[in-house]
């Protein structure tokens, strides 16, 4: 039994890719019939890493045309394909995987109506049934939900770091009534390296003493799962459930585990979006995940305490804000390079087109 099918089995754990290109499209049917995968989410960072891996096979086929359709069209094309591919994963598990994950353009995340007309049009694109549109938890994002709920759209509340953005998730999904699938992924690798770093920096300054030191590598476990006890404390045994989808689960920091945050966050009814070398990693290892059943439990008790201990030394609510600024700062980055990368194309065919 792969460990992927084993996780789905034991915890209704879903183990998600969170990338997409070409080359995964070809063997996405094999791993689909070998339940090695549940779901797929994308983001502007990667497409614009599929794009500089095979830019001739993005870009070719586009010639004269608005360069923001032209990154629209891109996103579409791989994501309606891949949906088509999933659609088996989604009828056998009453919709709960199978899903496939596009983000609306990052430079709209503050403005609501924008991140609506944006959702509603790409949604009409695809037009699939396990399609999911990612809106940033920005306080736009949020109201933007509210709307799109109302419309049967299916929604990916991403960047979210906080559990107050994340209990205001939950309220707007509840207070909808609606019958959409969503999910709402929670942040977790992002934490710990702003956290260490600056626990890092308050230590060799003599700032803090060496009691807080304890906090290194502790702290986005902790943050997740005060957010899963937040979840089944509001969706216990209830007919629609916006499943908690842990993002962001590769490990920066190379003294970690490279599975660190699967392993620590092994929680039943979840979703673990991974990229594709924490995949290969887990797919290929050779773990007793049974073992870190009491890791977790411990860490799920302790989880309020090391929060209250971080709380005495930095302005947590600011630094997970800044998070999220900062991840919709990085995709716009990207976003950013895709553009360029297309009118560069285009100014490349338009030239050897007059020298013609």
């Amino acid at each position: 039994m792969n460990i992927i099918y084993k996780l789905k089995e034991s915890y209704n754990l879903s183990i998600w890719l969170d990338y997409l290109d070409k080359e995964i499209l070809e063997i996405l049917p094999n791993w689909v019939k070998e339940r090695k995968i549940y779901g797929i989410t994308t983001n502007p960072t990667i497409f614009n890493s599929a794009i500089n891996k095979s830019p001739q096979q993005y870009l070719q086929n586009f010639v004269s045309i608005n360069p923001f359709d032209i990154i629209e069209n891109i996103m579409v094309e791989d994501v309606k394909k891949a949906s088509e591919i999933m659609l088996p994963i989604f009828e056998e598990t009453n919709k709960q995987d199978g899903l496939v994950s596009i983000e609306v353009p990052p430079y709209i995340a503050y403005n609501t109506e924008r991140t609506i007309e944006k959702a509603v049009s790409i949604w009409e694109k695809i037009n699939m049934p396990n399609v999911m549109i990612k809106i940033p938890g920005t306080n736009e994002g949020i109201e933007a939900i509210k709307c799109l709920y109302s419309k049967n759209i299916n929604i990916n509340v991403t960047l979210l770091f906080s559990i107050e953005k994340y209990h205001k998730v939950i309220k707007a999904y509840k207070e909808s009534n609606t019958s959409s699938i969503s999910v709402a992924s929670f942040f977790v690798s992002r934490v710990d390296t702003i956290i260490d770093d600056i626990i890092e920096k308050m230590k060799k300054s003599n700032i803090i003493t060496e009691n807080y030191y304890k906090l290194i590598g502790k702290v986005a476990v902790a943050n997740s799962l005060l957010a899963y006890k937040l979840y089944k404390s509001n969706f216990n045994n209830e007919k629609n459930v916006q499943r908690i989808l842990w993002a962001s689960t590769s490990t920066k920091n190379p003294s970690y585990n490279p599975l660190k945050y699967i392993l620590e966050l092994l929680t039943k009814d979840s979703i673990n979006t991974i990229p594709l070398n924490t995949y290969q990693t887990l797919i290929n290892s050779d773990i007793n995940i049974n073992e870190y059943e009491i890791l977790v439990q411990k860490n799920m008790e302790e989880s309020e305490k090391t929060i209250q201990e971080l709380r005495k030394i930095v302005n947590l609510d600011y630094i997970l804000e800044e998070l999220l600024y900062k991840g919709v700062s990085s995709f716009s980055d990207s976003y950013n390079s895709i553009l360029y990368s297309v009118i560069n194309n285009s100014m490349v065919k338009n030239e050897k087109l007059q020298s013609g």
